[in-house]
Parts: structure tokens; sequence; C-alpha cells
């Protein structure tokens, strides 16, 4: 009986897990604050979305913006000044930027991206789990039935704000999402939380 009764609870534990795991959803790891250097509240930002894709990068910037608007703060897009095949870089930033007055800037990229498989079977557990025939027959179909393969994507965004006059980290934040399908499924939710992580440490009201 005791057998039976661990045996039972690896499969809840297990059954849970996997269901659990089916589900998406986003949340701040951590955030970093740079006690060294003084950023008074942001009113005007630069925001740098670091990504291949064109459309993902609009979008980050774009949502992000919108975002710190209800703050009360300026953000502009560098995709507004720079074309999005254009590097920055120390020679042409103030080119771009210098005249613009920012207080601050804003980079986020992608620093991590983990993909992994798990196998389910269409297995249910037999009542006669005592009895031969039960337990064979569970037995029977868990081994014989193919089940399927279902495949999760965790992304990990780290998002920095420097200081515009002394170009150092003065505030960082690192956000895992899970179950990722689409872009979407991560900018909208990650760009929510860094605004509150940033009114919450005091960089914006």
């Amino acid at each position: 009986m005791k057998k039976f009764k661990i045996l039972l609870f690896t499969f809840i534990a297990v059954s849970s897990t996997l269901f659990v795991s089916c589900g998406g959803g986003t949340e701040v790891i951590g955030t970093w604050k740079n006690d060294q250097i003084h950023i008074s509240k942001i009113k005007k930002i630069l925001l740098i979305g670091v990504a291949k894709d064109p459309w993902i990068r609009k979008m980050f910037e774009g949502d992000l913006k919108k975002e710190l608007s209800d703050y009360g703060v300026d953000a502009v897009s560098s995709l507004e000044i720079v074309s999005p095949d254009e590097k920055i870089t120390k020679e042409n930033f103030e080119l771009y930027f210098g005249k613009e007055n920012f207080d601050a800037v804003l980079v986020t990229r992608v620093v991590a991206e983990n993909v992994s498989k798990t196998r389910v079977y269409n297995y249910t557990p037999s009542y006669g789990y005592y009895g031969f025939y039960g337990y064979y027959y569970s037995a029977y179909s868990y081994a014989y039935n193919p089940g399927y393969t279902v495949e999760e994507t965790s992304v990990n965004l780290e998002t920095n704000v420097y200081d515009i006059k002394s170009m150092q980290l003065a505030w960082s934040a690192l956000s895992e999402s899970f179950n990722v399908q689409k872009a979407s499924d991560v900018i909208k939710p990650v760009i929510h939380m860094i605004v509150d992580e940033m009114q919450a440490d005091g960089l914006i009201e």
C-alpha cells in the first residue's frame, strides 16, 4: 500500500508539472540599481531594441514608448531617427542623438533562448492497479501509444538603462518568458513589467 501511494503521488506530481509547463507567462527575475550613479526622474529617454528583425524592434520600441507616455515620459524610438540597418556607434551617437537632450538610454536585448522538448504519452492510469489485467493494460497502452512531443521555448531579456551624462549603467532588469509562441507573447508583458519596475525603483514618476 505504501509503494502504491508513492507511485500515485509521483504520477500526480509529474502530471501537475506537465500541466503547469503548458501555460505561458513572464516574470522579472531580478533588478539592479547602481547606487554610485544618481539619475533623477527620467523625463526623456531613448529606446533601443537590439533585434535582427526590424519588425520586432519596431514593435518593442513603439509599445514601450506608448507605455512610458502614460507616466509622463517623452520616450523616443531609435527607429524614428536611425534606419533599422544602421549600427549605432560611439562616433554617430552624438550626430543622431546629441541634440535631443535625453536623460537616459534604454537598451533591451535577448540574452538567452532555451528550447525544451517533452514526450507526452496518452496514458490513463488503471483503477485495477492491483489486478494483473488492469495493470498490464495500462502498461501496454503506455508502451505502444506513440503520444506526442511538446516543444517549449523560454526567453530571457535584459533591459539596461544608462545615464546620458556619464553613459554608465544606472539600472538593469532581467526577465524570463515561458512557453513563447510569438514575439508578442514576450514584448507586451515584458514592457509592462519593465515600466512597473522602473517606477518602483524611482526612475520614473
